[in-house]
């Protein structure tokens, strides 16, 4: 983010997402295009398409991985149905060679979280085998024939 950003948001405090402001930064937006020259326009582009490119390939959290743990985060927690503080778990971590596939992710909140990893990690550490420790860990949380972690 910008410093200049940053200063806005600041001076703007809880207005800084008000209709209004947003008109104000986009007409000032379109004035300053308009005085800007060719050249400058260009770079402006050119860092914009820089931005967006990096954006879409920057594994393992892309934005394509950004979209898939919103949507998971919108059924809630996994393990408890809290609605808040929810992150996204790799039950195989990516460090591990975990993937972004459906059946090694699930919305965990926070202290949920703390637990399953905590968990997860104490499993890995018994068995030595992220497969067992993904099966154990989803039957727990799904409360197929498990008990709860």
């Amino acid at each position: 983010m910008s410093t200049g950003l940053k200063k806005r948001k600041k001076d703007l405090g809880d207005n800084y997402h008000s209709q209004e402001t947003k008109k104000k930064i986009g007409q000032t937006t379109v004035e300053h295009w308009a005085r800007y020259g060719d050249d400058v326009r260009e770079r402006l582009i050119a860092v914009l398409q820089k931005n967006a490119h990096n954006l879409r390939k920057f594994k393992p959290y892309d934005s394509e991985w950004q979209r898939k743990s919103r949507d998971l985060r919108k059924a809630g927690c996994a393990r408890c149905g809290k609605q808040n503080r929810l992150v996204t778990h790799h039950i195989i971590p990516v460090a591990a060679n975990g993937t972004n596939d459906d059946e090694n992710l699930m919305p965990l909140c926070i202290g949920c979280h703390i637990k399953v990893e905590w968990a997860q990690k104490k499993i890995f550490e018994a068995v030595r085998d992220w497969e067992v420790v993904r099966q154990l860990i989803r039957q727990s949380i799904g409360g197929e024939n498990g008990t709860e972690i």
